[in-house]
This record gives structure tokens, C-alpha cells and sequence, in this order.
């Protein structure tokens, strides 16, 4: 009887370990879209500005920075450097681990769209627990002065998408949550007359007339790997130093006021 019993207590053990990790492997293949939006609010050095996106817990707990436009200038965005971790440490020393750049410059400003991709890891790569978490955006123009904006996300759940409240300066925040999507039929390598010329050790990417551009490449899991900007027809994106494993890679441009994602095939 009581061998019975054990076997019993194994057998739903097993259950409840297989469900779990079918439950873990579902969300595998999950990941969160952002897109947000900046106004000037007239700071001592604006229209230039900082912006740190992150992702926390409800409790403070910091999860990952997933935009960074601040170079040396991170700690003025005074919420972000506070609830990281890296308050008080210099500026190389600081921990970002997600897509850097400079601080957005007056010819650039405000007038683009932020947009950034969350693996759902933490900021070790470990794939985080299904539950709520908080996404933040943070904007500075001086020294003195953030403007915030957050929304809450459900991860390991359905498809989804939220947006933060509307407010004077972060007038959009957005975050879409589902599988990765396969760009294989969906993703061209032309498009809006934008054409993506792999090289040896870089992606050529052609615009059809000259202007300002915002390009990042995407790993087949998300993750940003490399980013330009610039203006004019001709853009480049080294790649040799990546050491890119084969698989389906997204090219997304920003030209114009047009929005535009390529694909890029490695090995396949």
C-alpha cells in the first residue's frame, strides 16, 4: 500500500515537472516589441536629450536596461541610475546591457521613433520568470529635470499589446508581446525602394534618396547587435566582428519618417 502511495506521489511529481517545463519552453520563443515617442519640454539643453528604457518588477527589482541614449551622460536620467545600480559609478563603469548609443543630438532630437526589442532575459541572458513586469522610459534635457512614463506587461501569457498613458513628453510607450515572429514569407529584402547588399564583412544598405537614417540589425532571437545612423543613400553595417551564427536576421530602417524591416539570411 504505501509502495502504491509512493508511486502515486512520483507519477504527479513528474506530472507537475513536465508542465512546468512545457510552460518554460512555450515562452522560449516570446518577445517584447517597444516603441516610444519623445516631446521637448524646453530643457537647458534641448532639443538634444537622454533616454534609458529598462525593464523592473512592481517591487524595484531591476530586470534590464534595453535603450540606452545617454553615452556618458546616463546619470542624469536620475529614476534609471537608481533603481540599475549604478549610481555613484562612473560612466565606464556603468552596466548597460542593452542597445547603446550617444545622446540623441539636435539633428535628430525628438523628431524619432524609439523602437527596441526585449528577449525576455534578464541582464545575465537567463530567460526570466512568466509574470508581470514594468516597462519604463525615462527623458532628460538638463541636469535637473525626468520625464517618465511606465506600463505593466504580462510575460509567459497571450498575445498582447498595452500602451502607457498619453503625457505632454512621452506621448507614446507601447510594448506588443507574442512569439517571434518568422520573417521567412513576411520579410522581403527590398523594400519602400530600400535594398539590403550583404559583403564580406559588412550589409550595404541602399536608400533610395538621401536623407537622415536610424538602422539596427536584429539577431534571430532579438537581440541588437549593431546600429548606424546617419544621412545620405548608402549605409553600413559591419558584421564581420559579430561572428553571426546562421539564421534569419531583421534590418530595421528608419528613413524618412518611413519605417522598413529586411531580412537578412546567413547560412541559409
Amino acid at each position: 500500500m504505501i509502495e502504491i502511495k509512493r508511486f502515486k506521489m512520483i507519477a504527479i511529481f513528474l506530472f507537475s515537472l513536465s508542465s512546468l517545463s512545457a510552460s518554460v519552453l512555450a515562452s522560449e520563443d516570446t518577445q517584447l516589441t517597444i516603441k516610444a515617442k519623445t516631446e521637448s519640454y524646453g530643457g537647458k539643453y534641448a532639443p538634444s536629450n537622454c533616454v534609458m528604457i529598462w525593464i523592473q518588477k512592481s517591487n524595484n527589482t531591476f530586470i534590464k536596461t534595453i535603450f540606452k541614449a545617454a553615452y556618458r551622460h546616463a546619470q542624469q536620467c536620475k529614476t534609471w541610475d537608481e533603481v540599475s545600480g549604478n549610481k555613484g559609478l562612473t560612466a565606464s563603469a556603468k552596466d548597460f546591457d542593452g542597445l547603446t548609443k550617444a545622446t540623441r543630438s539636435i539633428q535628430e532630437g525628438h523628431t524619432d521613433t524609439i523602437t527596441a526589442v526585449w528577449d525576455c532575459t534578464d541582464k545575465d541572458g537567463k530567460r526570466v520568470e512568466d509574470g508581470d513586469y514594468e516597462l519604463w522610459i525615462e527623458m532628460t534635457e538638463d541636469h535637473d529635470t525626468s520625464m517618465l512614463n511606465h506600463v505593466t506587461i504580462t510575460i509567459g501569457g497571450s498575445s498582447q499589446k498595452v500602451k502607457a498613458p498619453v503625457t505632454n513628453y512621452i506621448p507614446v510607450l507601447e510594448a506588443t508581446y507574442g512569439p517571434i515572429v518568422s520573417v521567412k514569407k513576411s520579410i522581403s529584402a527590398s523594400q519602400n525602394e530600400i535594398n539590403l547588399v550583404p559583403e564580406s564583412n559588412s550589409l550595404s544598405i541602399n536608400l533610395p534618396i538621401s536623407g537622415n537614417y536610424s538602422i539596427s540589425l536584429f539577431s534571430p532571437s532579438g537581440r541588437v547587435l549593431s546600429t548606424a545612423k546617419g544621412n545620405g543613400t548608402r549605409a553600413i553595417l559591419p558584421i564581420s566582428h559579430l561572428q553571426l551564427k546562421n539564421g534569419v536576421y531583421l534590418v530595421r530602417i528608419s528613413h524618412l519618417g518611413k519605417e522598413s524591416t529586411l531580412r537578412y539570411l546567413k547560412g541559409i
